[in-house]
């Protein structure tokens, strides 16, 4: 798994790995984005791989009560919820 720190440069990435879990979510909190991707730069990053991502973040869990924007639970193999971004159609 590959990370590219969205604004800088996006043609360098380092892999997940190589952050420790304080490092990437300052990371996360300065940018505000982070692309993530597979090791090889060609597939796409899967939803599982995500969620365990997460899961080895051990952020604090809080829930999902709803908002403006219909979103819908993704059933994942790790322990954590992971949700859509946005199910309205486009405007």
């Amino acid at each position: 798994m590959r990370i590219t720190r969205i604004f800088e440069n996006t043609e360098y990435s380092e892999s997940v790995d190589s952050l420790g879990r304080r490092e990437f979510i300052t990371l996360a909190a300065k940018h505000k984005a982070l692309l993530l991707q597979s090791d090889d730069g060609s597939n796409p990053f899967s939803v599982d791989e995500f969620a365990s991502l997460t899961e080895s973040l051990q952020l604090e869990k809080y829930e999902y009560v709803g908002g403006a924007a219909p979103r819908r639970l993704i059933p994942v193999k790790s322990n954590v919820e992971v949700f859509t971004a946005n199910e309205a159609p486009p405007d």
